[in-house]
């Protein structure tokens, strides 16, 4: 990480705060990376859905962290995109406002009685 954000493709302006963190923080930045592109992503085939919120919330966070450090911001926008599948309508709707969450709840109770309904026929 020392030399990665001098030569990086496409720097921002904050590549420059991020380049001249202390060494330590690079060495922490590796392990982080290490973990999230690794370990991670294992946590997304979990049977626990708060496991799966997790993988999903971590790769999201992680993305937001390189797409703010300057690094092919357009890849990490796409990598956010199957993350986002990784969180379940009970986490989503913890983040959306009131009248969102309201409306989600309405919509999801719709479709939920078309399914009960096409069970029943």
């Amino acid at each position: 990480m020392d030399y990665h954000y001098e030569t990086q493709p496409i720097p921002n302006p904050l590549s420059w705060y991020f380049h001249y963190n202390p060494r330590w923080f690079h060495t922490f930045e590796v392990a982080v990376n290490h973990f999230v592109e690794l370990v991670a992503p294992w946590f997304i085939f979990a049977p626990w859905r708060h496991v799966r919120n997790f993988a999903g919330a971590i790769q999201i966070g992680f993305q937001g962290i390189l797409i703010l450090s300057g690094n092919l911001s357009f890849l990490n926008w796409l990598t956010i995109c199957p993350a986002i599948t990784c969180l379940d309508d009970r986490f989503l709707s913890t983040f959306l406002s009131p009248f969102l969450s309201k409306s989600f709840k309405r919509r999801l109770a719709s479709v939920q009685e078309l399914h009960s309904v096409g069970r029943k026929a």
